[in-house]
C-alpha cells in the first residue's frame, strides 16, 4: 500500500509500505490530492473540502471506506465503491471549519461486480462565475454518456482536474442504447480528465 499527498501539483510521499497483498488480494494505492477551504451563501460557517484517488492494485473488486481525522479532532468518512481491478476512483470528504487532515486510514472489502456497460466522454470545458460558488471562477465539464448494455441503468462519471480536485457526473436512468447528458463542477480554470465510469450513486 502507498500513500501519497499532492499540494500544489507536487506529490510528497507521506507513507509508504511495500508488502505482499493480504490472502483476498485487497491491495491499494491512496492518494489525497486536494484541500480547499470552503463556503456557501446557504450554510453558515467555514468548512474543508479534502479529495482524493484510490487506485486498486490488488486481484479482485473491492469497496473502500477512507476515515480521516481533522487537525480539530474531528472524524469523518469517504467511500469509494466497486472499484475494478486497475481502476482508480475519487473520494470526497468535507470537514467542519479551516483544518488539515492529522490522521488518514483506509478500510477494504471484496466486491464481486462486472465492468460498467457504458461509454462516457467529455465534450466541453468551459470557465463561468457563478453565483452560488465560492470560487471567483469555475470550471464547468459537460459530457455524454451512452448505455451500452441490455437494461436501463444510472451511472457516476468520476472526474480529475489537474489541480487535484475532483468531479462526479451522473446520468440517471438511461435506457439501453440511448445517450444522456452529465455535468460537473470544478474550482478555478482547470482541465479535467475523466477516472472512470461506475454505477450511480457511487458514495454516500
Amino acid at each position: 500500500m502507498k500513500w501519497r499527498v499532492v499540494v500544489g501539483g507536487a506529490a510528497l510521499v507521506v507513507a509508504s509500505a511495500c508488502v505482499p497483498p493480504p490472502p483476498t488480494g485487497l491491495s491499494h494505492n491512496f492518494v489525497v490530492s486536494y484541500r480547499a477551504r470552503t463556503a456557501s451563501p446557504f450554510v453558515p460557517g467555514v468548512r474543508t473540502t479534502v479529495q482524493g484517488t484510490i487506485t486498486n492494485t490488488g486481484v479482485t473488486a473491492a469497496d473502500y471506506a477512507v476515515q480521516l481525522v481533522s487537525s480539530s479532532g474531528e472524524t469523518t468518512s469517504g467511500a469509494a465503491t466497486n472499484v475494478l481491478v486497475g481502476q482508480t476512483a475519487v473520494w470526497r470528504v468535507t470537514l467542519e471549519g479551516d483544518v488539515t487532515v492529522a490522521q488518514a486510514g483506509v478500510t477494504s472489502s471484496a466486491k464481486n461486480v462486472s465492468p460498467v456497460a457504458a461509454l462516457a466522454m467529455i465534450t466541453s470545458q468551459r470557465t463561468a462565475a457563478l453565483m452560488d460558488s465560492d470560487a471567483r471562477l469555475n470550471t464547468v465539464v459537460d459530457g455524454t454518456l451512452t448505455n451500452t448494455g441490455t437494461t436501463t441503468g444510472s451511472f457516476a462519471v468520476e472526474l480529475q482536474a489537474n489541480t487535484g480536485e475532483t468531479g462526479i457526473g451522473t446520468a440517471l436512468v438511461v435506457p439501453p442504447g440511448q445517450t444522456a447528458q452529465w455535468g460537473a463542477l470544478f474550482r478555478g480554470a482547470v482541465t479535467a480528465r475523466i477516472l472512470r465510469t461506475t454505477t450511480a450513486p457511487p458514495h454516500p
